[in-house]
């Protein structure tokens, strides 16, 4: 995927790290990207989906 033509990715580490977390087959690969970001630059994620709080490093923000 990160060498495919056409696709053009912004932080190569943050894509990697959402492939390699979704390669354990957890979590869906926007998921696991939303994941990647939120971790990557320290932003916390809004969501109810329990899924993100198996995930070490995730800030849960529900307000």
């Amino acid at each position: 995927m990160l060498a495919s033509p056409g696709i053009e990715l912004t932080d190569d580490e943050i894509h990697q790290a959402a492939l390699i977390e979704y390669g354990k087959g957890k979590l869906h690969f926007a998921d696991c990207l939303i994941a990647a970001y939120a971790k990557g630059r320290n932003w916390p994620v809004a969501t109810f989906d329990q899924g993100f709080r198996k995930l070490p490093g995730v800030k849960i923000d529900l307000g």
